[in-house]
Order: structure tokens, then sequence, then C-alpha cells
């Protein structure tokens, strides 16, 4: 089921600030797991999305605070939170980066500057 919502929802469409993706991918880690690893598995095309999300938010947020858009960093925030577990229309799980392992301490260290 995984390999199908990746192959057939995420992979045709930019996950980036779609909803329905981001909890798409809460599905996948949360509900359906990961049976394989490595190149082209499920884990790892789920985890060069989500983390090519946090590294979008990462750039949005390294501009100057006078230049830096609300507009363009919540989207990204809401889609990293959705898939990391957050469940608006999924049910939450609080798992998801363990079982990604996704290391989220660039985006924080951002959110906190």
């Amino acid at each position: 089921l995984g390999r199908c919502i990746v192959d057939k929802l995420l992979l045709p469409n930019d996950i980036g600030v779609n909803e329905v993706a981001a909890e798409c991918v809460n599905i996948i880690i949360s509900q359906c797991g990961f049976a394989a690893l490595g190149l082209g598995s499920v884990k790892y095309e789920v985890f060069k999305m989500v983390s090519s999300i946090e590294s979008l938010l990462c750039d949005t947020m390294t501009a100057p605070v006078n230049e830096l858009s609300l507009d363009n960093c919540i989207p990204l925030l809401r889609s990293l939170s959705l898939s990391m577990g957050y469940g608006i229309y999924t049910t939450p799980s609080w798992k998801n980066v363990t079982a990604l392992k996704l290391d989220p301490s660039g985006s924080i260290s951002k959110i906190l500057d």
C-alpha cells in the first residue's frame, strides 16, 4: 500500500505545501510502515520528500529578518508537521520522526534563531 501511495499520489505531485500529500506521508509512516530499506524503497522516497520540505524551510528562514515572510514559512511548517504525524485528516502519530530517522535540528535551530 505504501508503494502505491508513493507511486500514484506522491511522486507525480510536489508535496511541498500540499496538505493531502503530507497526510499521505503520515499514513505511509504510521500505518503502512517500511518493509524495505535502501535506494528506491518507500522509506527512501518518503525520507527524500520530507527532507526536501525541511531543506526548503531552512532556506526560506535564512532570509534576513526584514525580508522573512511568514506566508512562505507557514505552509512549509504545516506540511512538515502533517508529514511527521500531526494529523488533521489522519490519525496523529508521535512516532513518525523516530520511524523515519529524520533529524529536524536544522529547521528547529532556524525557528529558534
